[in-house]
């Protein structure tokens, strides 16, 4: 099921900071949690098939 900004609202009206953790895959989900936030952090290794694999995450949380 999709995160709504709504949802994200009034779980964080009662706390400070809310962390995500979403799916490594783009999916609905994913981009769906991407659109709300305020701050994103993709941890990958520092291989360059790594870096490459996560190219389409860091496309998304920067729309």
């Amino acid at each position: 099921m999709p995160v709504q900004n709504s949802d994200i609202e009034m779980i964080a009206a009662n706390h400070v900071d809310v962390l995500i953790d979403a799916p490594p895959a783009i999916g609905e989900i994913t981009e769906s949690v991407l659109s709300v936030s305020d701050l994103v952090i993709v941890p990958v290794s520092p291989g360059s098939l790594d870096i490459w694999s996560c190219r389409e995450t860091v496309r998304s949380s920067s729309a």
